[in-house]
């Protein structure tokens, strides 16, 4: 296990890439490995054909980055337990600020509509008692505006 997850781990500095492409190294495992070893590649990019492996981008950048993070000590269990943890409570501070937010919103509605109502009571008070509106000039008046 400490080959996988040892920042000193030759993993780190061996070269993956030609050792997974490596007919040879595959004629060494069971095939109960191979499946397990197949649950790993990216998408269904293997499929018992190496060559389409080989010029799968994919793969070339999965290893470049599992590398990378081997030989910064990022596979040790320590520091997985620590970023586990940290994507925990950032998942759980994104899930308070949507349901914040959602409840501002909520809110807004529910005073957008008092005020409507509140307004359409004030103009249902203020109607004249022949019906009208106020601002009304359905009686003949005309204002004259300055220009």
């Amino acid at each position: 296990m400490e080959l996988l997850v040892d920042e000193n781990s030759a993993l780190a500095k061996t070269n993956l890439r030609a050792m997974i492409l490596d007919p040879e190294v595959w004629k060494l495992l069971t095939p109960e490995q191979v499946a397990h070893v197949q649950k790993y590649w990216p998408g269904d990019s293997y499929n018992g054909d190496l060559s389409a492996l080989a010029s799968n981008d994919h793969l070339r950048h999965d290893i470049a980055q599992y590398q990378k993070a081997l030989a910064d000590g990022q596979h040790d269990a320590e520091w997985i337990r620590q970023a586990k943890a940290a994507n925990t409570l950032r998942n759980q501070l994104c899930d308070e600020e949507a349901q914040q937010a959602q409840q501002q919103a909520k809110a807004e509605i529910g005073n957008s509509n008092r005020e409507q109502e509140n307004q359409d009571k004030v103009d249902e008070m203020t109607e004249d008692a022949d019906g009208k509106q106020p601002n009304d000039n359905s009686n003949g008046d005309h204002q004259m505006m300055d220009a």
